[in-house]
């Protein structure tokens, strides 16, 4: 059973009226979200669903000045992430909370990799990125860069422990750690998270960028608490984009096949 989150949400599209969160099985567990395209293949019961295939993904744009989703009376503190529609929370990545009689407004600036259609003709190892399209094997059917050093934890836990924690989908034949297991976890804690050894030195998990992306960078984080009198309901957060890049990257390949012709 899933607790469905219930609260006021609004966001600068008249698209999304009434904005349904869907659970996405993270590496903190079972989070909540919207408009992600890659939220379809992370579910909590390991099996593909076209979650946002009734909506059309918010887009924002220079002819569109707002950018912005708002959530008002919230029940309960929480936490949240804001990232690309393509990638999922990574479990170091930086998160904001919100607790009772707190308003939280998180603005962001960004930079967007776009790829040139002729990157698909040659190999993840020559382009040095990955698509979407491309997962890293056969357990999760999409790729990220996230999504791949999830893999590489995963793998990492069942060299060392025999087993895999129960967040990660698609276990498919792998042992899920039961409280031995878990224990075992524990005591590699630290290398599981920075994916280092005990000498510093990275684990080598070849995990690529991703050839299309958009990256987001906090630009102004505000924080406004009321003492009294303060609702338990009294929770608001904001994150928007309120600076646009005038600048954009391309993956392209300049010298091709054919010019050797």
């Amino acid at each position: 059973v899933h607790a469905e989150p219930r609260f006021n949400t609004t966001i600068f599209s008249t698209d999304y009226k009434n904005i349904t969160y869907q659970p996405v099985l993270t590496e903190m567990g079972i989070c909540y979200t919207f408009s992600g395209t890659i939220t379809d293949y992370l579910t909590p019961n390991s099996e593909l669903q076209n979650i946002n295939s009734n909506y059309p993904i918010p887009l924002c744009n220079f002819l569109n000045s707002l950018c912005y989703a708002k959530a008002e009376n919230l029940p309960r503190s929480i936490l949240y992430y804001v990232h690309y529609s393509k990638e999922v929370p990574n479990i170091v990545d930086k998160y904001y909370e919100v607790q009772e009689g707190m308003e939280r407004d998180t603005t962001f600036t960004f930079w967007e990799m776009i790829s040139a259609p002729e990157l698909r003709r040659l190999s993840p190892s020559q382009r040095r990125c990955r698509f979407m399209d491309e997962p890293m094997d056969n357990t999760i059917p999409v790729y990220s860069y996230n999504v791949c050093r999830m893999i590489c934890r995963r793998n990492l836990a069942l060299k060392m422990c025999k087993c895999t924690p129960h967040f990660y989908p698609y276990p498919g034949k792998m042992q899920v750690c039961n409280i031995q297991g878990l224990y075992c976890l524990s005591n590699h804690s630290k290398m599981l998270m920075t994916l280092e050894n005990n000498d510093g030195t990275p684990i080598e998990c070849n995990c690529q960028m991703q050839c299309e992306e958009v990256k987001l960078f906090l630009d102004r984080d505000s924080i406004r608490t009321w003492a009294y009198p303060a609702s338990k309901d009294n929770i608001i957060y904001r994150w928007a984009i309120d600076k646009y890049s005038k600048t954009r990257l391309r993956r392209d390949v300049i010298y091709s096949f054919e010019d050797l012709l």
